[in-house]
């Protein structure tokens, strides 16, 4: 730091229009959650969970810290009962993690790939979303029994 601080001051006349964008469902109802798309929260100091895209990397990764979580939101048009389908990659299989919309909660073991490379897509179980609207989904780990861990996704897929 040089020591200087740049401020910018914008002179809006009336008020001014926000666009927000959500993620929407795809025609048949399916909701893409990607890597790409997450906002990632990293609360603590020591490795912090990114997004990675170099070459074939298109995950969310170096996640080894257990208080860093995940989150999208998105907007819901065809509600329903959705199956929770992860795609992860995992080298020690005791990571579990919380995936939850509003109060309802699953709970996933994930399973051990064998390479950060190998990815494999586990069904977490069912949530039901009753209303069309905007809701928010988040993965947290068990911080009991974390290892690290990379994901690709989260699929909502209609039953």
């Amino acid at each position: 730091s040089d020591g200087v601080d740049t401020v910018v001051m914008l002179d809006i006349k009336g008020r001014p229009r926000v666009d927000l964008q959500y993620i929407d469902q795809d025609k048949d109802g399916t909701l893409r959650l990607l890597a790409k798309d997450a906002d990632i929260n990293n609360r603590e100091h020591g490795k912090k969970a990114i997004y990675e895209s170099d070459g074939e990397k298109d995950n969310i990764g170096n996640w080894a810290n257990s208080r860093s979580w995940v989150e999208w939101t998105f907007r819901i048009t065809k509600p329903g009962v959705f199956q929770v389908m992860v795609t992860t990659s995992a080298v020690k299989s005791r990571a579990k993690l919380q995936i939850a919309i509003n109060k309802d909660k699953l709970n996933l073991k994930i399973k051990n790939t064998g390479d950060y490379d190998k990815y494999k897509t586990q069904n977490a179980g069912k949530i039901k979303i009753s209303q069309p609207g905007i809701y928010s989904l988040s993965a947290k780990p068990d911080k009991k029994r974390w290892k690290p861990i990379k994901m690709r996704s989260i699929i909502l897929k209609p039953e």
